[in-house]
């Protein structure tokens, strides 16, 4: 709330920014300068309830929609975010041509900042400043306006939504519509960017910015340009927003590099597939139907671009597709011009399970996993690979993470262990002991396999499912995948965990100098520091580049791709296999409070 804070004080958020009062009866007003007091005396509860009841009264008073307004913001001052909400939907209701609902709109626009949305922040401020009826709100509201958009948080379309509104202001109409062409262009969406300093001169000819859009739209027509299209999907909309979000600004940073550097950009088409498959697929066939698109950068999400894999495939399209961040195992395999820059579930427990066969001798093993699809790949891809080399997966079980007590859940692999030992120490085919001896057996021995494999999503994850198999009696060398390479690992680092090796896919923030000169850049632009999303779609943009810069004839994109087998990345080289997966991984030790780098044992790789 200390932001919030200081946009309400900060911006002179007074009684006096209230629209010009129309007065009531004597009783209606004793009670509304009441309210005033308890308000400029910071009395937010008497003042909440004195406004409650000037709105709520039956008949309502003449001038309900000023103690509205101003309930709206006392709520918003207590932090009751739930009942500014509900008074201020109320508020747009009973009173719609209100002057007050610009107020209500400003109010609505901090509650919305606070929460983190900006996008609806900055609509409020700018639907807030259109129908100010006094200077302190206009000045308010768009004070906080260029608190959001200076910051660079907005996507061209949402910017565009924000200036539709002010459009006709003389000020902030010129000012947005020309950071829409900015943001178009850094998004190397040339023809957007086109028409939209277009429409900036049309409309604004006079104004302060209109030289430098002349010199902007000046470069556009004359700067190189690569007439193919690639096409940007990812969900930019619904609860995987963010995941669109850093997939744009990572893609966006490297064609503005490249376009910094003389290189011939191509143009690009944004596609919101939401994060859902059939919306996905849907909406691919139909801008297949309408535009000519030469390459897909993304989608995000593995399901949809499994779909969108198929799709392209099923059409025999020579449309190359690079997803950045999918992990499922497949879908590289699902056409020819597919490639997976993140590295596979199916990578990870492939190679776990080939280091701890070649080359820490291990052959027996049980696998403790989360009861997920994450824990379901992960020991489907271990068990074939131990199968394939001559060992033996002893028991799988599948657990819930979060239960309480999993000795109910390892039983019947703790009976496994126990029938595979007996087997294998007494001779094959003799049954273990039953009845009370066989009890006894059960509770009071300690078995020994070669390898647990715990496929864990997260560090408490691993830690805990660790812990509980040594509790239940079960020894081994402990095997992971990425999920152990998390700071609660080391943060709990209990005796069960130590010495587990894992696979990972990526080290998270590489002390590389590549690294670093991505991350200075991505805060640069952006204002926030980048993620694992926003890398890979950095790398996959600059991926597909290097493709378009070593292929001119049409069709010959694939080709071109698939002639690069390792890509420099900022997190780590890509090492193309030749179903065009990423599966360059590294392994770790875990030695008390410290990650160890594995390195030698060729054949496990």
């Amino acid at each position: 709330m200390r932001k919030i804070g200081r946009l309400l004080c900060g911006m002179g958020w007074t009684l006096a920014l209230l629209a010009p009062m129309t007065w009531a009866d004597d009783e209606e007003k004793a009670e509304w300068h009441k309210a005033q007091s308890a308000f400029e005396n910071g009395r937010w509860p008497d003042a909440e309830s004195i406004l409650s009841k000037l709105w709520n009264q039956v008949p309502a008073p003449s001038f309900a929609d000023e103690p509205a307004a101003l309930l709206v913001d006392v709520y918003l001052r207590q932090e009751k975010t739930e009942q500014v909400d509900a008074a201020a939907q109320r508020f747009k209701r009973q009173f719609p041509a209100s002057p007050q609902l610009a107020r209500v709109l400003y109010d609505q626009g901090l509650l919305s900042l606070k929460k983190g949305m900006n996008f609806e922040a900055a609509r409020e401020f700018s639907s807030s400043a259109s129908r100010a009826k006094t200077p302190g709100v206009y000045n308010a509201s768009i004070q906080a306006l260029h608190h959001i958009v200076e910051a660079r948080g907005l996507s061209p379309e949402q910017l565009e939504s924000v200036w539709r509104p002010l459009a006709k202001d003389p000020d902030l109409g010129p000012w947005l519509l020309e950071g829409v062409g900015v943001e178009w262009n850094r998004s190397a969406r040339f023809k957007e960017a086109e028409a939209t300093y277009t429409d900036y001169l049309q409309r604004y000819p006079q104004a302060e910015g209109a030289s430098r859009v002349r010199g902007e739209l000046a470069r556009i027509k004359a700067m190189p340009r690569d007439d193919r299209t690639v096409l940007l999907m990812a969900p930019f909309s619904g609860d995987f927003s963010e995941v669109g979000r850093s997939l744009r600004e990572g893609v966006s940073l490297a064609f503005e590099e490249a376009k910094a550097h003389g290189t011939s950009l191509p143009n690009v088409q944004v596609l919101d597939d939401q994060g859902n498959l059939v919306q996905g697929v849907l909406q691919l066939r139909k801008m297949l139907a309408e535009d000519h698109v030469d390459a897909i950068l993304g989608p995000a999400m593995s399901d949809v671009a499994a779909g969108v894999a198929i799709e392209l495939s099923a059409r025999k399209s020579p449309v190359p597709l690079v997803t950045p961040t999918a992990t499922t195992h497949g879908i590289a395999s699902l056409g020819e011009g597919v490639f997976q820059f993140n590295v596979t579930t199916h990578v990870l427990g492939q190679r776990i399970a080939g280091y701890a066969f070649d080359c820490l001798g291990l052959k027996n093993f049980v696998v403790v996993a989360p009861h997920s699809e994450y824990g379901f790949q992960l020991t489907e891809a271990f068990a074939e690979t131990v199968k394939q080399r001559g060992g033996n997966v002893i028991a799988a079980a599948y657990v819930d993470p979060d239960a309480a007590d999993l000795s109910e859940s390892l039983q019947e692999m703790r009976r496994k262990v126990a029938q595979f030992d007996f087997d294998a120490g007494r001779g094959e085919g003799r049954a273990l002991p039953d009845g009370r001896l066989m009890r006894s057996y059960m509770s009071d021995s300690t078995f020994a396999v070669d390898g647990i494999f715990i496929p864990a999503a997260s560090g408490d994850e691993a830690d805990k499912l660790a812990s509980q198999v040594v509790f239940n009696k079960v020894r081994g060398q402990i095997l992971g995948s990425s999920g152990w390479y998390d700071k609660a690992v080391l943060l709990k680092s209990s005796e069960a965990s130590q010495g587990a090796y894992f696979s990972v896919d990526f080290q998270d923030q590489p002390k590389t100098e590549a690294y670093s000169a991505f991350s200075r850049a991505y805060r640069s632009r952006w204002k926030r520091s980048p993620d694992r999303v926003a890398a890979l779609s950095y790398d996959a943009a600059r991926f597909l580049l290097e493709g378009m810069h070593n292929s001119s004839q049409p069709g010959a994109l694939t080709s071109a791709l698939r002639d690069i087998h390792v890509f420099p990345g900022v997190l780590g080289d890509i090492k193309f296999d030749d179903d065009g997966v990423n599966r360059n991984t590294a392994l770790f030790r875990l030695e008390r409070r410290s990650f160890k780098e594995v390195q030698g044992c060729a054949t496990a790789h």
